[in-house]
């Protein structure tokens, strides 16, 4: 259950109308509060399913991690069919539920992504150790964040504590990003 009312669709322009029945998904609608920026929000989720590099079974399996992690049981049950289509197993489901990242049914790029989405979701920071075994393990680092930063931060759900950890996972980003930054740098000069 919404715990803010959904806006009257009657008084939403007709552009934004138009938008909300192209995707028949509630937060889309909850959204449309912002009429001035509900078509990027769109978008960016068009683009989170559609064109992110990160292979469909592991974006799945972030999502049901950060769904279990922070007890967002409509987001689990939403996603349990999408990751069936997506080829997770039953096994994996279960060990994510657990929030049992290093499970043996998993390959060793889908731990490393794993590992990575559990250190965003703890915040604040990513230690260099993950960060950099999820840039070798494919670059999952920025699909990953910005998947788990966009997903819980759009939790409205009564309970829930998506506004602080969507704030924990955009300054974990920021920060585990200088700090790569940094040392770029740091490498750069000392050749």
């Amino acid at each position: 259950m919404a715990r803010i009312p959904y806006p009257d669709s009657t008084k939403l322009p007709a552009e934004v109308n138009e938008l909300l029945q192209q995707a028949h998904l509630k937060i889309f609608s909850m959204w449309a509060h912002s009429v001035s920026t509900v078509g990027l929000v769109m978008n960016l989720g068009a683009v989170q399913f559609a064109k992110l590099e990160l292979p469909r079974a592991i974006l799945e399996m972030v999502i049901l991690l950060g769904a279990s992690t922070n007890a967002i049981e409509y987001e689990w049950v939403q996603h349990v069919a999408l990751s069936e289509a997506a080829g997770v197993s039953d096994e994996q489901r279960a060990a994510l539920r657990r929030g049992d990242v290093d499970a043996p049914c998993f390959s060793p790029s889908e731990q490393a992504a794993l590992r990575l989405a559990a250190a965003v979701l703890a915040g604040p920071e990513v230690a260099d150790p993950i960060l950099s075994t999820s840039i070798v393990s494919g670059g999952f680092f920025i699909f990953i964040s910005a998947t788990i930063a966009g997903r819980l931060e759009r939790a409205l759900m009564p309970g829930s504590s998506a506004k602080r950890i969507g704030l924990i996972s955009r300054r974990a980003i920021a920060r585990s990003f200088v700090r790569a930054a940094d040392r770029a740098r740091s490498s750069s000069s000392a050749r």
